[in-house]
């Protein structure tokens, strides 16, 4: 049986299908606005003697799908925390648009509510960074520490801290970071434990004889570093540091760059050279000429020192000779940073920067 409709039920029933589809897309697209995505922090499962802190909060609207998520592994104390956020504030202001920055930052057992104040108000206010606090124990405590306290021995257990992270960055507290990370984060790591920049030590053949190391060429500084995990865990190169600082202690061993000298010995072979301007050494980059200076013609070719020198990525301020502390070449950008770094801390709740 056919039915036919005259011309003016044909009108009605094309505006009422024409109705129908416009309520179909408004109805679809109130549903896409309502997904709100959640960006997910790792839950991390420490060793025995460590826990994460509980009081740092990262609620974040971004969703990972459209995002580039870097681990950058920090570690710091109630002495040194403003000196790590001044880091960790360049980072975020020099990052591109789609990149979110996952602080892991290793603390002593001290760490002072203060300071965790000081960190949750840096993730309330900007929407590209996400950090975790990690109570490190009395970890390292029993270990010659000349000058430095163990924090500068947090690095080594990475590998074990991470369990999800198959590579990360590490970063030292001074240092100011200029760019967005991603080119470095990407670099490809093949069967390398590690990959940093050449340091002050590099080619000093008496250093290396004294640490046991044959060839300096690939003698890398400890402050940037980017870090194979994965392999690390493969073949538990982790428990060869240990072991290497048990039987330090247990010789009266004392090294001169403690956590700097372990990693190029244990993963002497396995070493990637990184491009200096990842990790550009202030002193380095701030000399005045190539040509004629044989200790900067010992450690780098003069196209990579240019390179760093015109556009440093990272710069580390290693040595005793600190921005805060002494007039250098980049004195004035890393107060700019720490001025920055005033106001967000005194700014009021609610206050949030991309």
């Amino acid at each position: 049986m056919r039915i036919i409709f005259g011309d003016k039920y044909r009108k009605i029933i094309k505006k009422l299908l024409s109705v129908g589809i416009i309520l179909l897309l408004v109805m679809s697209a109130l549903t896409i606005c309502n997904q709100k995505s959640v960006l997910s922090f790792t839950n991390l499962i420490p060793p025995k003697n460590m826990q994460t802190s509980k009081l740092i909060k990262n609620p974040k609207p971004n969703s990972d799908k459209i995002k580039t998520t870097i681990p950058i592994a920090m570690a710091t104390d109630n002495n040194y925390l403003d000196i790590t956020l001044v880091s960790i504030l360049s980072a975020i202001k020099n990052a591109d648009k789609n990149t979110i920055l996952k602080f892991y930052i290793m603390v002593t057992n001290d760490f002072s509510e203060n300071n965790k104040q000081k960190v949750q108000k840096i993730i309330d206010t900007f929407e590209n960074c996400n950090i975790e606090l990690i109570d490190m124990g009395n970890s390292f405590k029993e270990f010659y520490l000349g000058h430095w306290g163990p924090a500068t021995y947090y690095k080594l257990k990475l590998s074990s801290i991470l369990k999800n992270e198959n590579k990360c960055i590490y970063l030292d507290g001074d240092t100011l970071v200029l760019e967005d990370l991603k080119d470095m984060y990407n670099l490809d790591l093949n069967e390398y434990y590690v990959s940093g920049v050449y340091d002050f030590h590099r080619r000093d053949h008496e250093y290396g004889k004294r640490l046991g190391i044959s060839d300096m060429e690939n003698y890398v500084c400890s402050g940037v570093l980017l870090w194979n995990l994965a392999k690390i865990r493969e073949d538990n190169i982790e428990n060869k540091f240990l072991q290497f600082l048990q039987n330090a202690n247990k010789n009266g061993t004392q090294l001169f760059c403690p956590d700097q000298d372990i990693i190029n010995l244990i993963c002497y072979g396995k070493i990637l050279p990184l491009p200096f301007k990842y990790g550009a050494l202030e002193k380095i980059i701030d000399r005045k000429r190539y040509v004629g200076d044989y200790y900067l013609m010992k450690i780098l070719s003069k196209k990579e020192w240019l390179e760093a020198k015109n556009n440093p990525v990272i710069i580390h301020f290693a040595g005793e000779q600190k921005p805060w502390n002494t007039k250098t070449r980049f004195s004035d950008l890393w107060q700019k940073y720490y001025d920055n770094l005033t106001n967000v801390l005194s700014s009021k709740e609610g206050d949030r920067q991309t």
